[in-house]
């Protein structure tokens, strides 16, 4: 049974978050996964680890909100100040960016959200190890002229820290209340009804909408 490793994770704030002139009306919030607006500003500790094949993954659990009644698109930046091991990975609307090491970045594709819509970040640090990760993300908000077929800068957006933390303490195991699903393949990725003696992968879909992949040996 895949291990989730489990310390603490910090209340998150709600906001209201204004702009200068028509920026108004294209505001862009960080968020969770419930729609919770975070304070601009804010620092949260992510230490919920999930076992992947190649080590544990820690999500940011962020989301970007449109608070507003017309669709607009957002650039995200951010500084990784401290990174112990591993990569820190966003993967917003299908393209993933990776970096293993500390610096200014900035992620390579505006992303576009509907009119009262959220969607998610899908920030996370991917490690083998104890360890931090410490990242801040920057919004900038955009509108697409038509007229030119060009992005306009309606000024910058709000900005949150987020610490990861993972240490090999406080382990506990998914309930198998939380199962909706499971099923098992090959290591060639041939799906089988059922294990029999060797090296399987095992894919658990949880109630939260997660898929956890976790090697097992029968």
């Amino acid at each position: 049974m895949k291990k989730i490793i489990s310390l603490m994770t910090a209340a998150l704030c709600s906001a209201s978050l204004t702009f200068a002139d028509d920026a108004k009306n294209l505001s862009i919030v960080f968020a969770n996964q419930d729609g919770t607006a975070l304070e601009d500003g804010a620092t949260i500790t992510c230490n919920k680890a999930e076992e992947s094949l190649d080590g544990f993954d820690l999500s940011s659990g962020l989301f970007l909100k449109n608070t507003t009644d017309a669709a607009c698109h957002v650039e995200i930046s951010y500084e990784i100040t401290e990174l112990s091991s591993g990569e820190h990975q966003i993967c917003t609307q299908g393209l993933c960016n990776q970096d293993n090491k500390t610096g200014k970045f900035t992620y390579p594709n505006k992303v576009g959200i509907k009119p009262k819509k959220s969607t998610d970040l899908k920030a996370e640090w991917k490690t083998n190890a104890e360890g931090k990760c410490a990242v801040t993300y920057s919004l900038e908000i955009f509108k697409y002229d038509t007229a030119t077929n060009n992005y306009v800068s309606q000024g910058k957006g709000c900005s949150v820290s987020v610490v990861y933390s993972y240490t090999k303490t406080a382990i506990s195991h998914i309930s198998a209340s939380d199962v909706i699903s499971k099923k098992y393949y090959t290591v060639t990725g041939a799906e089988v009804k059922s294990p029999s003696k060797g090296l399987y992968l095992v894919k658990t879909t949880t109630k939260s909408g997660k898929t956890i992949i976790t090697k097992m040996i029968y």
